[in-house]
């Protein structure tokens, strides 16, 4: 079957390999000329020509995807919508922005779809669309992007992505009410009410009630070991210590990920496929705002549904 294929394109996919991506891709087709490919493995190859900036081959490519029912390759057209926001960022192309602005709006008729992912994306075209702009059609469509981030903001309070950038357009639209509220009180809720302060009375009878303090045999107070250690760091000490703990939590993490790709690649070459299924799953994203079809896609390459060429991950 061609799961392992589409799931080793995808992992390719996620980690911006896009010429890699590309030459496997090439030896697919190569592979058996006569088989038709998968929407799903077309769908890569354009994604992995946008990548590399090669975008009338990409065009070329995915047309067997425009044939395609659109409800039933929604998540597809989501991915290629992906694809051109990431070059339209990346070479700061207003067109680009405009066709991944354009494959959005087409999503939201999907219901599955219509959910705060697809809405971020769209607010993120809008706001790069505003740069391009001057005067009222700038306004316009900084009064989009705010509208949707909003959106995003009331259905998934506390959104980084859209409290960052709301905060930002506040501040060029001069509502800076708005601005000091979003980074000054919890995202998407009112500001909490103050708690009614305690009696003074009760407050004593409570320091009365504490324990007494632990005193060493000259009869001194003994110091809390913790606070000790703390108070005898400088704040310049501990942000270094915990920046040096940061990093070596981030690069015991990157280390992970890169054994367990190793591991993968090696049961891929070894064509063990519930090894290496088992594997690549834990590499894949699961957003939770925007659904991905994980359906099986049907295909074999030469006999017995395995891959005749000895190996696509060299």
């Amino acid at each position: 079957e061609m799961d392992p294929i589409n799931m080793l394109l995808e992992c390719l996919t996620l980690q911006k390999e896009f010429e890699r991506g590309l030459k496997h891709v090439s030896d697919l087709e190569a592979c058996n000329p006569q088989m038709e490919i998968p929407v799903d493995i077309v769908v890569r190859k354009g994604v992995f020509l946008i990548g590399c900036d090669r975008f009338d081959e990409a065009q070329a490519a995915m047309q067997p995807l425009f044939r395609e029912s659109f409800e039933n390759t929604a998540d597809l057209h989501f991915d290629v919508a992906e694809a051109f926001r990431e070059a339209a960022a990346r070479n700061n192309d207003k067109a680009l922005v405009n066709k991944a602005l354009e494959m959005y709006d087409a999503l939201q008729a999907v219901e599955l779809f219509n959910q705060p992912g697809l809405w971020l994306c769209q607010a993120k075209c809008y706001h790069m669309l505003s740069a391009h702009e001057q005067g009222d059609e700038r306004k316009r469509l900084v009064d989009l992007a705010v509208a949707a981030y909003e959106k995003v903001r009331v259905k998934v309070p506390g959104n980084p992505a859209a409290c960052n950038a709301l905060g930002d357009l506040y501040f060029e639209k001069g509502e800076k009410g708005l601005q000091i509220e979003l980074q000054s009180s919890d995202p998407g809720k009112k500001r909490r009410e103050r708690a009614p302060k305690e009696p003074k009375a009760k407050k004593q009878k409570e320091a009365k009630e504490k324990p007494p303090k632990e005193r060493d045999a000259e009869g001194k107070v003994m110091k809390d070991p913790k606070k000790a250690k703390d108070g005898g760091e400088g704040a310049k000490e501990r942000k270094e210590r915990l920046k040096v703990e940061a990093q070596q939590r981030r690069e015991a993490a990157l280390r992970a990920y890169s054994i367990l790709h190793e591991r993968a690649k090696l049961k891929y070459e070894m064509q063990e496929w519930a090894d290496f299924l088992a594997l690549a799953k834990p590499l894949l994203p699961c957003p939770d705002t925007v659904p991905r079809r994980r359906a099986k896609v049907r295909g074999a390459i030469g006999e017995g549904g395995r891959p005749n060429q000895q190996s696509l991950l060299t």
